[in-house]
């Protein structure tokens, strides 16, 4: 007899609705966080549902604790966590958080950090550094393009000057007096 309809898998969960414990036992699939509303419920957690590593937030302090031991049961502020948990709708952090730096490249919508923004910000364009003062000045930029060029004296002074693009890889700044500098192409 052939048997229609879509399989259906689920994990193996414990069959009550009223389990108000965590569990991080892999056999009921990918274990849980549980926030129970202070310590003496953390502490009632019964001992068959204990498993080191697992983690409990207490709501009434904003902690996260981590079970590090069980003979005795030891439970231990987790790093980094000092009681002030951002929101999860609008999350206001202070101090300095961290997160991973993507690879350059990337494009998730993993959260950017500002080394990846300034890697990525580098990569664009072309820097020529004009170390001799000279009053023309040839940029061999090679981008492919006729890029947008902004201009800068040794001491970081913005000016104008006449700019000429002879190529897409190429371009020639012409000035009236001899100037050390840098240029910019975007």
């Amino acid at each position: 007899m052939k048997v229609l309809g879509t399989n259906v898998a689920a994990p193996i969960v414990p069959f009550t609705t009223e389990d108000e414990y965590p569990t991080h036992v892999d056999e009921y699939g990918k274990g849980g966080l549980m926030a129970l509303p202070s310590t003496v419920e953390r502490d009632a957690i019964p001992d068959g549902r204990l498993k080191v590593g697992m983690f409990v937030s207490t709501v009434d302090d904003k902690k996260l604790w981590r079970l590090d031991g069980l003979d005795p049961v030891v439970w231990t502020l987790f790093a980094g966590v000092d009681g002030d948990f951002a929101p999860i709708d609008s999350p206001e952090f202070i101090g300095t958080p961290t997160a991973p730096t993507a690879d350059p490249g990337s494009d998730t919508n993993q959260i950017a950090t500002t080394a990846f923004v300034v890697s990525a910000i580098n990569g664009i364009g072309y820097l020529h550094t004009q170390a001799d003062p000279a009053t023309v000045w040839t940029v061999n930029h090679n981008l492919g393009y006729k890029p947008a060029v902004e201009l800068y004296t040794v001491g970081g002074m913005e000016f104008e000057a006449e700019v000429l693009h002879t190529s897409v890889n190429q371009l020639i700044v012409y000035l009236v007096v001899e100037i050390a500098g840098f240029v910019r192409c975007i």
